[in-house]
């Protein structure tokens, strides 16, 4: 599973460079977040209701969940 999202820095009040809040309820936002982090809409809502809004917080889920399903733990 690749992290790499294409964060381009275009600009103008739709650049989604620097952003640090992921707004699901927008149908653009949710398209574009879900394609980025590589995930499904539905997941990432899920995300969003389970972390928050957080870019980092949602990111960090989604690498632990990763982890966790090549079977790595905490403690091993």
């Amino acid at each position: 599973m690749g992290y790499e999202a294409d964060f381009k820095a275009e600009g103008g009040a739709n650049s989604h460079s620097g952003a640090e809040m992921v707004n699901v309820w927008e149908k653009e936002e949710l398209a574009y977040w879900a394609q980025a982090i590589q995930v499904s809409e539905d997941e990432l809502i899920g995300l969003v209701e389970t972390v928050g809004p957080s870019l980092q917080a949602i990111m960090r889920a989604v690498i632990l969940k990763d982890i966790r399903s090549r079977g790595f733990t905490p403690g091993k």
